[in-house]
């Protein structure tokens, strides 16, 4: 892999790491809206609590990514790879 490929594929991994932090995001307000308006009806409205969105696909997909990030880092540093410009 030559420096090019790795900072190329560094970029597309940044890339994706900010999409997969936006679902979590996204999914992190919608959870606490449910959340606090499940509490404020007491046993009422626990049903709510299981409408909360689970996102463990997306936090397994950023752990691939930041491993896979670090290995590209490494391989750079093997090979003498100039520092990659910001995305």
């Amino acid at each position: 892999m030559s420096c090019n490929q790795i900072a190329d594929e560094r970029h597309k991994i940044s890339d994706a790491m900010r999409g997969a932090n936006s679902a979590v995001e996204a999914n992190r307000t919608y959870n606490q809206v449910l959340v606090g308006f499940s509490s404020f009806g007491g046993l009422v409205f626990a049903p709510l609590l299981l409408a909360t969105d689970n996102n463990d696909p997306e936090k397994n997909e950023i752990t691939q990514l930041y491993e896979r990030q670090d290995t590209l880092i490494k391989l750079a540093a093997l090979k003498r790879c100039r520092a990659p410009s910001p995305p």
